[in-house]
């Protein structure tokens, strides 16, 4: 069989291909695993890989959630807890995906979903019924934006990943508005222009 070491390997490479991942973590995160497994003789053990394994993930510092075939969590980090904490309930191993995404709508953690809720809990796991990766970006209720990322793994279950992309929203709008000001401003100017050229 594949070597747990290789297996780390293997689920990082995955992810980053799957899941956008900074890829400069992520490397540093492998050579981890590779270093680990080239300087041991015996395969370590699976706890210790394990153990590995959910170090690494913490080392990440964003949302990362695990599920089984089911769509069943069967790992979330420390991350994801805390975003989660008012459905915490249904933001932990052993909870239906689906659970979850109905109770955070429930407590309006998702504000694109307002007015709308039946149709974001079907597109939702509608998505994650397929086997094709994806992202979609959307704002929270505290205000945060995130980038969800979905992969489906080789035995059917799925790791789904978030990041806050809150900065580069606020600074694409920021240079949204800045764009407007200047073509307001042009605009204005050639109406000046053209209004002194008619009163020669």
């Amino acid at each position: 069989g594949v070597p747990p070491a290789r297996k780390v390997e293997l689920l990082f490479s995955e992810t980053r291909s799957g899941c956008g991942f900074r890829v400069n973590r992520l490397a540093e995160l492998r050579k981890v695993s590779m270093t680990t497994s080239e300087s041991s003789n015996a395969n370590p053990e699976p706890a210790a890989m394990l153990a590995l394994l959910r170090e690494a993930i913490e080392e990440l510092g964003e949302s990362f959630v695990v599920c089984d075939a089911e769509d069943r969590i069967v790992y979330v980090n420390q991350r994801f807890r805390e975003m989660n904490a008012a459905v915490e309930p249904y933001a932990r191993p052993g909870m239906l995906y689906a659970d979850f995404v109905r109770a955070g709508v429930a407590q309006r953690l998702f504000p694109y979903a307002y007015g709308r809720e039946a149709d974001f809990i079907a597109e939702t796991l509608g998505r994650r019924s397929g086997d094709a990766p994806w992202t979609i970006e959307f704002p929270r209720a505290d205000g945060q934006w995130r980038r969800l990322s979905f992969a489906r793994l080789p035995g059917g279950g799925s790791i789904t990943y978030s990041t806050d992309v809150t900065e580069f929203k606020r600074g694409a709008e920021d240079l949204r508005r800045q764009t407007e000001r200047l073509l307001i401003g042009q605009r204005t100017a050639g109406m000046i222009i053209m209004d002194w050229e008619i009163e020669k």
